[in-house]
């Protein structure tokens, strides 16, 4: 081998040696531990002080020691997922018809404009897409059951704008089994889901 060959091997031994390092600080670094040490899950609740949601709360069994231990239920299952790895950040509110009784957030996250990693609070916006497949398909089941909706209907009969750009002949149940054609994400989504995914 000649010396150039031999400065560029050596080069790249350095260059992946320094990677690793980094790598390996870096994982370091945003470990579950360390992210519950610099941001553990708190409460931000803004509990309702209006007499009329107290008096509900306390007749449905929701007494202040009953929110407590439903905080502190949330609190325990955010440090888990934080400290095993399984999430970053989270943000969990629980609500009673309507009355919030714990809004707890912890972890970290970095937004798409920076590499600097901040502490989730109640204003972090999180994406959420598959989140309300679940709550849309109990919601059509039950329009289903009751008789306002059914499965053959086109979705433009009770979404009219829906029809355009080919998706006249889309059925409820085509848009409810996946099978309705519709592209998998919108511009510029991939660098969303991107900035989020990995370190």
């Amino acid at each position: 081998l000649n010396d150039e060959m031999h400065i560029a091997i050596a080069l790249f031994a350095v260059v992946s040696i320094w990677v690793v390092f980094v790598l390996i600080q870096r994982k370091k670094q945003l470990s579950g531990q360390y992210i519950l040490d610099v941001a553990p899950p708190m409460n931000y609740s803004k509990q309702s002080g209006k007499k009329e949601d107290r008096d509900e709360l306390r007749a449905a069994g929701l007494t202040d020691e009953v929110i407590q231990r439903i905080e502190q239920g949330v609190i325990e299952v955010m440090r888990h997922h934080i400290l095993n790895g399984a999430q970053m950040g989270l943000s969990v509110c629980v609500y009673y018809r309507g009355i919030e009784i714990a809004q707890i957030c912890g972890g970290l996250y970095r937004s798409l404009n920076s590499d600097a990693w901040l502490r989730v609070d109640p204003n972090t916006l999180f994406m959420a897409f598959s989140v309300v497949k679940g709550i849309g398909a109990s919601v059509v089941l039950v329009l289903v059951d009751q008789g306002k909706i059914h499965y053959d209907d086109l979705v433009s009969t009770v979404w009219p704008e829906f029809s355009q750009r080919g998706k006249e002949s889309v059925t409820v149940a085509d848009a409810l089994s996946h099978r309705a054609g519709l592209p998998g994400g919108l511009p510029g989504l991939a660098a969303v889901g991107a900035a989020h995914l990995h370190l």
